[in-house]
């Protein structure tokens, strides 16, 4: 299979590569390169569950993925988003009721 570019650098760095035929031109050498940024943390509990979804919203019924769920005075809704006609996203709190599992 035929790769893109310029070939493989066997490893070497594109600053400390040698012309073919000669040596890098004389000039001022290259600073060092920066060390790479700290990773944070893992988070400490497990990855938050995320469910498929059908929402049921102006008269039709949208494919969506619930984020997270909430419980208030009203009873379960759940924090959805899905995408409209393949134009918007939407992002809402959509009650438990007018959700169907996918």
């Amino acid at each position: 299979m035929a790769r893109g570019g310029y070939g493989r650098g066997a490893g070497i760095a594109l600053q400390d590569r040698r012309r073919v035929g000669g040596e890098a031109p004389a000039g001022p050498a290259s600073p060092p390169p920066h060390p790479a940024p700290p990773r944070p943390p893992a988070p400490a509990g497990p990855a938050p569950r995320v469910r498929h979804c059908w929402v049921q919203h102006v008269g039709a019924e949208w494919p969506g993925v619930v984020v997270q769920w909430r419980r208030d005075e009203t009873g379960w809704s759940a924090l959805v988003s899905w995408v409209e006609d393949t134009q918007s996203l939407r992002v809402e709190w959509v009650p438990a009721s007018r959700l169907r599992r996918a």
